[in-house]
């Protein structure tokens, strides 16, 4: 199995085997993840968890075919016995493995196996900066992964035959927005809540993602009810990827309060306007025999920490409490609102690269169109990209100019005075074009009449042209920059003269000035730039469609709505799994050595088994497995961990560079030990459990599911690091 894993790193499909080879080394054996790395070499078991739950490597087999997938088969044929030619010590030969139960492995028609060697090359060879053949600017190949076929089972949340109503939470760095719509036949008539608490008689699309707690106790206050003499907490969406020691520092929260509380209280008084507003509209009669359901949009540039935190969050706030409560990622979202729009004229064949531009985050990802009628069919071209260089920052630049140029005037000017000229500046900002026939600016100043060194004249801080860009461009610039690193890969992997068009969305992606400067990058290249009608609630429109699409029902294995969305997405990082293996000389450490209480063999601990490399294709319902194996005298809950790491080509030991992701739980402790295999090792009995981990990578989040000989113990229990 392990040499199976290997043919679809992009590492060994470019790597080119040396003439002067020394002699082969076999294929590793694929393992399971230990509970501790980095430990004292030689080693009795005081070094393990548990002493009598020593996780050992499958047995070694020869190098197989690359994009080898587990093929799902049918009931009475799933789990075929396993062939293998055992190259190892003898006690682990098939007999002796129970991994006999495992899925057959089904070989691509008309492949060849890799060279001798290249299932898991040296060290030194893994690294291809050595090898004069390698070519390093070269973009990876798509990875590798397992699936298994016709396994999904109906959308999260699918209820047949129930009339729902479907809302969809644009939670943003600086303003958020509500939309909701019926699950009902037909093209969604998607509504925008626009009703917000003390917003006057004014119709606005968003609320400022801004909430406020009194000193002296009592509830808080958010949006746009927010009291003038409060302090207001903003931009706290972006705390949310940060670690809770680093954020102390970063922002000032209120005492005995953590950054997924500050969350969770904006969040639940949004979902509670959200549930009054469908009430108003709807009438109670109504909504008490309706479902309502939820979709949260997040960035997809994201860490696993902070899409957590943000579900976790969103949970507590009511938005999973008799609601079913999905993610789904702003681009993604943004282009399925646009491409389904008439105004849209995308053909198959074309790129289109989504730009989600807000106020703090930019996410750029790059779709190839496979079909647009009846079903919109989509893939990620490359792999997507995105950075914390949102309008926020331009507000930033902002208050740091009027600080300093106002000098001691600033400090006699009260907190409702400053945010008042932070949202005068808003609408100067959103209006911006760079005019040649406009050369000042003027952002009101409440309070102040004239003050010539700062030059406020009649209450009015007065900004030149060249001011304002130089507020703007460090922002642009950044933009303008993943823009074109998103072309120059697509230019990489795409050789043909295809359709490109940028499409400029999100609440930053309508500044004229984005616009303008975009344009003037892009023209020459022969790239359309288009800024969609509605582009600035383009995401909001598109999580509603997104939760329509996921609430359909769907049979499993059947398509289910034939008009329903495919998304196919390119993964982000390796993902991959500590193991132990058999040591091998000259690629194994020996500060990793030591030796197995229970078989006496030599092992090598810290190493990894990448089961999903960076730009594989994935999707909601396709499911990567990966293969453990261990023996053990006394039944434990079974902790396996999981690592990631974001370079093109990952290490095979743990480095710095890999990061540890979760930790996995699988507890059969309550199963009769005889559904595990038996062995004998050191003349002791031992008992031997070959089992798969199915991991899920959705938008937003991941699903494990425990299989063992053929038989589902539920999700697996994970524990974020």
């Amino acid at each position: 199995m392990y040499a199976s894993q290997q043919a679809g790193n992009p590492a060994f499909n470019q790597y080119q085997q040396p003439q002067t080879q020394a002699t082969p080394i076999s294929p590793q054996w694929s393992g399971q993840s230990q509970p501790g790395y980095q430990q004292p070499v030689n080693q009795g078991p005081a070094n393990y968890a548990n002493p009598y739950d020593q996780k050992v490597p499958f047995p070694p087999q020869p190098a197989a075919p690359p994009n080898l997938q587990f093929q799902q088969q049918p009931p009475q044929q799933q789990f075929q016995q396993q062939q293998f030619q055992a190259q190892a010590h003898p006690q682990f030969s098939p007999q002796n493995t129970g991994f006999q139960q495992h899925q057959q492995f089904q070989h691509a028609p008309q492949q060849q196996a890799p060279p001798l060697g290249m299932g898991v090359p040296p060290v030194q060879q893994y690294h291809p900066q050595g090898n004069p053949a390698f070519m390093q600017n070269a973009a990876p190949q798509a990875g590798q992964t397992f699936q298994v076929q016709n396994f999904a089972g109906p959308a999260p949340g699918a209820q047949y035959g129930r009339h729902k109503i479907i809302v969809a939470l644009d939670f943003g760095t600086t303003y958020s927005g509500l939309a909701f719509a019926d699950t009902t036949p037909g093209e969604p008539q998607i509504s925008i809540i626009q009703n917000w608490p003390n917003c006057g008689t004014r119709a606005l699309s968003q609320v400022p993602t801004e909430i406020a707690y009194p000193t002296t106790g009592g509830p808080f206050s958010w949006g746009y009810d927010i009291q003038p003499t409060l302090s207001i907490l903003k931009w706290f969406k972006l705390f949310l990827e940060y670690p809770d020691e680093e954020i102390a520092g970063l922002c000032d929260l209120p005492p005995g309060k953590t950054i997924e509380d500050v969350v969770a209280d904006f969040l639940s008084a949004v979902y509670q306007h959200a549930i009054a507003q469908l009430h108003v509209q709807r009438g109670k009669a109504v909504m008490d025999i309706t479902q309502v359901d939820f979709v949260l949009t997040i960035p997809a540039v994201w860490n696993e920490q902070a899409c957590a935190r943000t579900k976790r969050a969103a949970e507590r706030a009511g938005f999973a409490t008799n609601h079913t409560l999905n993610l789904c990622t702003e681009p993604e979202a943004a282009a399925l609102y646009t491409l389904r729009s008439s105004e849209t004229s995308a053909n198959v064949g074309d790129k289109i690269i989504v730009c989600d531009a807000g106020g703090g985050t930019v996410d750029l990802i790059s779709y190839n169109i496979r079909r647009i009628h009846p079903r919109l069919e989509v893939d990620e071209a490359v792999v997507g990209s995105g950075d914390t260089c949102g309008s926020s920052y331009i507000d930033q630049s902002f208050e740091d100019f009027f600080k300093t140029r106002m000098g001691t005037h600033y400090d006699s000017l009260r907190v409702a005075q400053r945010q008042r000229v932070m949202r005068n500046f808003e609408e100067v900002k959103c209006g911006f074009r760079d005019r040649e026939d406009q050369d000042t600016y003027s952002v009101i100043v409440p309070g102040r009449d004239n003050i010539p060194e700062a030059r406020v004249v009649d209450g009015e801080f007065e900004i030149t042209r060249a001011e304002m860009r130089s507020l703007f461009d460090p922002v642009i610039d950044k933009v303008i920059e993943l823009i074109a690193e998103q072309v120059r890969q697509i230019a990489h992997v795409d050789k043909t003269a295809s359709n490109r068009q940028i499409l400029l969305v999100g609440g930053f992606g309508q500044s004229p000035y984005l616009y303008n400067r975009v344009v003037a990058w892009a023209k020459p290249q022969g790239i359309n730039v288009l800024q969609p009608k509605d582009g600035d609630v383009a995401v909001v429109k598109g999580g509603v469609i997104r939760g329509i699409d996921l609430s359909a029902p769907q049979q499993v294995g059947s398509i289910g709505d034939p008009t329903r969305a495919m998304w196919i997405r390119k993964c982000r990082k390796h993902y991959g799994t500590l193991m132990i293996a058999h040591f091998i000389p000259g690629q194994h450490l020996e500060e990793d050595a030591f030796f197995d209480p229970l078989t006496g063999l030599k092992m090598a601990r810290n190493q990894i088994s990448w089961f999903v490399y960076k730009g594989a294709e994935i999707s909601d319902d396709k499911k990567i497995s990966q293969q453990f194996h261990r023996t053990f005298r006394k039944t434990t809950p079974w902790v396996d961990t999981i690592v990631v790491c974001e370079d093109d080509f990952p290490p095979m030991r743990m480095t710095p560079r890999v990061k540890i992701l979760c930790k996995l739980t699988a507890d059969l402790t309550n199963q009769s030990k005889r559904i595990f295999d038996v062995d004998y090792g050191f003349m002791k009995k031992i008992f031997t459990c070959a089992y798969r981990v199915d991991m899920t990578l959705r938008a937003g989040y991941m699903t494990f599911e425990l299989v063992y000989k053929g038989i589902s113990y539920g999700a697996v229990s994970v524990e974020l690091q």
